[in-house]
């Protein structure tokens, strides 16, 4: 998922508008599948989707980073 920050939450690193989306429609994309189709793997059904531990908190961690940049980019205004 998210691989940088925006250069708002201070590490200097850049990560364009085109890239922050793509990351978010991979998570929300995996969430309805997780909530709407029970995230039943289509290969292989009725078995569910591989998620792991690493995913999950990678994920976690993206969000958080994009909410701080949010926060950070709201406090220049």
């Amino acid at each position: 998922m998210c691989t940088a920050s925006s250069e708002q939450a201070g590490d200097g690193v850049k990560i364009s508008g085109t890239e922050v989306q793509q990351q978010l429609r991979e998570i929300v994309r995996r969430r309805n599948k997780i909530a709407h189709e029970y995230d039943e793997d289509p290969d292989n059904a009725p078995k569910k989707r591989p998620i792991d531990a690493a995913a999950t908190t990678q994920t976690i961690d993206c969000i958080e980073q994009l909410a701080g940049a949010l926060v950070a980019a709201l406090d220049q205004e």
